[in-house]
């Protein structure tokens, strides 16, 4: 019967700390470090909560989490990922400017080679070629072959 009360006592004690456990928000802008502008879509990852997300078209981001310390990491894609420790005892607002990443590359080269001819080899568009013998399988409207009105019916 003891061992039945201090394991409920234990249970109780347990979630009441779980419970009490007070949660912060980390938020801010995150910027271009060389014009200021926000960066749309940059994103920001915790990953020992396996936590994060996307700024949205204000440049701003926020997330609650618990209190701690944790490694944040920030990145955009074309610019260098900046990882940060955070203590987190309040609710932080934190800025970020990242810088571009330049990407030396050799030279690409795009070449292929078309099985057919398929170039434009005259400037006439649109043009139907019609002869007396289409005209004369195409119906007859109101009593007489009319080109005019032949033509109305192709396609």
């Amino acid at each position: 019967m003891i061992h039945r009360l201090l394991f409920l006592l234990f249970l109780c004690f347990s979630f009441h700390s779980a419970h009490s456990q007070e949660s912060y928000t980390i938020s801010g802008h995150i910027r271009d470090s060389a014009t200021g502008e926000e960066l749309i879509g940059a994103g920001y990852y915790i990953p020992a909560l396996k936590a994060g997300g996307m700024t949205n078209d204000y440049g701003f981001y926020s997330l609650t989490i618990p209190a701690g310390t944790y490694m944040i990491r920030y990145s955009y894609i074309g610019y260098e990922p900046l990882e940060f420790t955070i203590d987190i005892t309040a609710s932080v607002k934190k800025d970020v400017e990242l810088a571009e990443k330049t990407i030396v590359m050799d030279e690409v080269v795009v070449s292929g080679k078309s099985e057919e001819d398929t170039n434009v080899t005259s400037t006439e568009t649109g043009t139907i070629r019609i002869t007396p013998n289409d005209v004369a399988t195409l119906p007859i409207l109101f009593g007489e072959q009319d080109i005019l009105k032949s033509i109305q019916l192709l396609p």
